[in-house]
């Protein structure tokens, strides 16, 4: 072999990477771009109904916080029993050294188990409404009916809240439902826990005016007692 030869092969393998085609770099294909950009498109729509159920209050309304008597309450409807419980203590809080215009989470109740006054009146919520609906389910069941006169009530205590709602600034009366009881609070739960309410009130005082006494029954009931 020559030595010009030799050199030749040599140049040509020293040459030889630099002149070998390099792989062309491959992008995303089509598919795939379409693919992520399908599922980018659907998670903004999710996180904007999450969002959206959020501050409408939708969980609040559509979810259960707990169960009396076997009827399933939403968070709302255990707020309007737990604003009941407020305002019931709110009589004699100043007597017992308790704040209802502050939060009642930061209000110890009990020292050693570290219950707030907030745990204490949600218990009395709970209680109270498992009490009321028992009372009611006992209603419907024997067969009592609201007088019209307590239905034109709830009608007028429902329109009274458009009133309240403009004198608050406020922009309807689901609005000051809200600020009054809490997100998710409306008109709709709002009339269905008065109604509630109004039935059970009702029937007690029905069953209360069906018993008679003499005074000879009273007279042997206060001696006894």
């Amino acid at each position: 072999m020559s030595a010009s030869r030799n050199k030749k092969e040599r140049k040509n393998q020293v040459e030889a990477p630099e002149t070998q085609s390099q792989p062309a770099k491959k992008g995303m294909s089509r598919g795939l771009k379409t693919t992520l950009g399908i599922v980018c498109a659907v998670l903004v729509v999710a996180i904007v109904v999450f969002f959206t159920m959020v501050t409408t209050g939708f969980f609040n309304t559509h979810t259960t916080a707990a169960v009396a008597s076997g009827h399933k309450l939403s968070p709302a409807m255990v707020n309007y029993y737990y604003r009941s419980a407020v305002e019931n203590l709110s009589q004699y809080a100043s007597y017992i050294g308790v704040d209802t215009t502050k939060s009642l989470t930061d209000q110890v109740y009990d020292a050693e188990s570290g219950q707030s006054w907030a745990d204490v009146l949600l218990d009395q919520a709970l209680t109270q409404a498992a009490q009321t609906y028992a009372i009611y389910d006992e209603a419907i069941a024997s067969g009592y009916t609201m007088p019209d006169t307590d239905a034109e009530a709830i009608d007028s205590t429902v329109s009274a809240l458009e009133y309240y709602a403009s004198a608050s600034g406020l922009s309807n009366s689901s609005a000051y439902l809200a600020t009054v009881y809490g997100n998710g609070c409306n008109v709709d739960n709002f009339r269905e826990y008065i109604t509630v309410d109004t039935i059970v009130n009702g029937y007690r005082q029905q069953i209360n005016d069906s018993f008679t006494y003499s005074a000879d029954d009273l007279d042997a009931e206060y001696n006894a007692n």
